[in-house]
C-alpha cells in the first residue's frame, strides 16, 4: 500500500479535510489538515511527489477516519 503525498492530500481533501494556511504555521515540509468535528488536526509530512512510508500512511488514514 504506497501512495504518495500528493495523493494522500487528494484523499483527505475529497473527505472534507481542509489544509491550514502556512503562513500561521511557519516554514516547513509537512502540510497540516483540519476537520470541524475531528478530534485534532493531521499533518501529513513530506513534498509532494514524496512516498509515504506504511507506517505514517497508516496513522494518517486512521486518524482521518478513512480506514
Amino acid at each position: 500500500m504506497t501512495k504518495t503525498v500528493r495523493e494522500v492530500i487528494d484523499l483527505l481533501k475529497e473527505n472534507g479535510w481542509e489544509q491550514l494556511s502556512s503562513k500561521h504555521r511557519g516554514k516547513g515540509g509537512h502540510k497540516i489538515f483540519a476537520k470541524k468535528g475531528a478530534r485534532r488536526p493531521i499533518v501529513v509530512p513530506g513534498n509532494l511527489n514524496d512516498e509515504l512510508r506504511d507506517g505514517t500512511l497508516i496513522s494518517i488514514l486512521r486518524e482521518a477516519g478513512l480506514k
